[in-house]
């Protein structure tokens, strides 16, 4: 089973965060790298950061899945 989140809210420096609250302390001054910036995603211990075209207004949806998605496995059913 997966769960699934919409959100919708406004957002500044086109870019939020998704952070885990377990985390104590985030050290994300090695966030940003060119590959990171250039994908508009960028991953550090406990963050998730996303950069988006939009200064305000961010509508999406966040699937959580129950294990991990094995991405060959599904590429290979799909070849069959």
């Amino acid at each position: 089973m997966m769960s699934k989140y919409y959100f919708n809210f406004n957002t500044s420096y086109n870019q939020f965060y998704l952070e885990d609250k377990e985390i104590k302390s985030l050290d994300s001054e090695d966030l940003w790298s060119g590959e990171a910036f250039n994908s508009r995603l960028a991953m550090h211990n406990g963050i998730i950061a996303i950069g988006t075209y939009c200064y305000g207004n961010v509508k999406g949806e966040i699937e959580i899945l129950d294990a991990p998605f094995d991405i060959l496995k599904s590429y290979r059913r799909g070849r069959n």
